[in-house]
């Protein structure tokens, strides 16, 4: 296993995956591997929002109220999902 370099640590404590830099033994550019994680939060974000519908499903039907963090973070998910 080779050592790996700060930008794979912290590529990893961001998404939880490291990145591929090496694919068919062409390196990708940094380029590429920022468009990667752009790519990654948005999915990421998708994911959330979908995870989390039923509470506005529970707030349409029902009235109860959504937890104020599942508020925030799906504000935040939206964003990041639409930029």
């Amino acid at each position: 296993m080779t050592e790996k370099t700060q930008f794979e640590i912290d590529y990893f404590n961001a998404n939880g995956v490291y990145p591929i830099i090496e694919h068919g033994g062409v390196d990708l550019t940094e380029e590429q591997v920022a468009e990667a994680t752009i790519m990654t939060n948005k999915f990421n974000a998708k994911q959330y929002l979908k995870k989390t519908d039923w509470y506005v499903t529970r707030k349409a039907e029902t009235g109860q109220d959504i937890p104020d963090d599942v508020l925030q973070k799906r504000t935040e998910a939206r964003q990041t999902a639409s930029s």
